[in-house]
């Protein structure tokens, strides 16, 4: 499932990598074509590239929402409280041992 979720994330960065360079493009030929000045042309760039980060972190923040409920859901352990439950272990087996 990680795996999936991983290569989903990545596939939507590439993405995003591309539409950035299309954009940069995008502006560049509205310069050319004098429809837009060199500033206006990088004020809507900047913009549209700012806009878009918000949106992705947005994207990925409801991700990592939905697999923590996902996750919830499945009742698993987390890490620190498996790393827990180590320790507390170690600590009876030393008791045991003590005791032995």
């Amino acid at each position: 499932m990680f795996d999936i979720i991983k290569n989903s994330l990545f596939t939507g960065l590439g993405m995003a990598v591309v539409a950035k360079d299309k954009l940069e493009k995008a502006t560049k030929k509205l310069v050319e074509e004098g429809k837009l000045s060199q500033e206006e042309a990088e004020k809507l760039f900047h913009d549209l590239v700012t806009s878009g980060e918000g949106q992705w972190r947005d994207i990925e923040d409801k991700i990592k929402k939905l697999i923590q409920d996902a996750i919830a859901d499945l009742d698993i352990s987390s890490k620190s409280e498996v790393e827990e439950l180590r320790k507390r272990v170690e600590e009876l087996e030393k008791l045991v041992k003590k005791e032995q």
